[in-house]
């Protein structure tokens, strides 16, 4: 299945650079050895991992606006 190489590839590129070296390769495959469920376990995580980066990234993003419009009222309600 097509789909099942591509989400092999993303669990194999472990630093996401679009390439498999030959470290990760055989850190991957090592991770994968036993039954067919150990695939599934690691894409789970590995789809974890990902939400995990993007909530933080969101996370941060919601923190530096609420900084930025909190500086922003405070100039405009301090008094000359």
């Amino acid at each position: 299945d097509v789909e099942e190489a591509k989400n092999l590839f993303v669990l194999l590129d472990a630093d996401m650079c679009g390439q498999v070296e030959f470290d990760e390769f055989l850190n991957g495959c090592s991770r994968l050895r036993g039954p067919a469920k150990a695939l599934d376990l690691a894409l789970v995580g590995n789809g974890f991992k990902n939400l995990t980066e993007q909530v933080n990234s969101f996370a941060f993003r919601v923190e530096t606006t609420i900084r930025l419009m909190a500086d922003g009222l405070d100039r405009f309600f301090v008094s000359p």
